[in-house]
């Protein structure tokens, strides 16, 4: 959870605060090329590591769903650190060797083409293979995973095997899984095929409730980040001295002499 927190952090400040920042003021790759070009790089990284994120998580609902004990073999203890290793390179290499993704204010999002709207790359030259095929594999991987995990529900449900816990991670992995794929397609697609504003847009906000809607989840469904956020949410109440002031004996003769 911390990792996929480090994540959603970093992809909500470039998706989110800094996008919507490049829209107030009108940026175009001209506007910034380094800023644009250090952004979408870091943004495409992270947005790497998170999908490789995500299907791992599948995979883990789906061994959780399947054989718990299975599941706990391949992912508890330090196992998950190996895990962690493939969505950690992965987004390097993404971030340090593929090319980068720059914003365009006139389209409302980010496009590989920084000259998008006055040249069109119609010989593909600005064309993020790896991201496309990372997406493609990402629509295609998530379907047959939570397919799988779906069908794996249906057969506990049909055992009356299945409680609120089952209940609730088959909300929490459909909430998850519908967002970050249609994230997917949408920024696939508006690479090579002109759009409407309105499915641009819908694949920005997509992107944006990826990694800003888990929070959301956790919170109102994990019992276990339930507390801990209630937790960090809890103030104490100051405590309040009462002080009684005594006029010493030195005070009291003086006033009595005056008097």
């Amino acid at each position: 959870m911390f990792y996929v927190g480090i994540i959603d952090v970093v992809c909500l400040f470039i998706n989110g605060l800094a996008t919507g920042i490049f829209m107030i003021n009108g940026y175009v790759f001209c506007s910034s090329p380094v800023l644009l070009q250090s952004l979408g790089s870091t943004g495409l990284g992270f947005w790497i590591a998170a999908c490789d994120v995500g299907m791992i998580l599948g995979i883990n609902r789906c061994f959780e769903m399947y054989n718990t004990h299975l599941a706990s073999s391949l992912f508890d203890d330090r196992k998950v650190y190996l895990w962690l290793m493939i969505p950690t390179f992965h987004g390097f290499c993404a971030w340090l060797f593929s090319k980068p993704v720059f914003f365009n204010s006139f389209f409302m999002s980010w496009f590989f083409n920084p000259h998008i709207g006055y040249y069109p790359d119609d010989e593909l030259v600005y064309t993020n293979w790896l991201h496309t095929i990372n997406n493609i594999v990402v629509l295609v991987v998530m379907f047959i995973l939570y397919t799988v995990f779906f069908f794996l529900f249906l057969r506990k449900s049909t055992g009356h095997q299945n409680g609120d816990i089952q209940k609730y991670t088959l909300i929490q992995v459909f909430c998850i899984c519908t967002f970050t794929t249609i994230a997917a397609g949408v920024y696939v697609y508006e690479q090579f095929f002109p759009v409407s504003n309105i499915f641009i847009l819908i694949g920005s906000y997509a992107w944006i409730c990826a990694h800003g809607f888990p929070s959301i989840i956790y919170v109102t469904m994990n019992k276990t980040v339930r507390k801990q956020f209630l937790r960090l949410l809890q103030r104490k109440t100051p405590a309040i001295y009462s002080s009684n002031v005594q006029p010493s004996q030195t005070t009291n003769n003086k006033v009595s002499n005056k008097a």
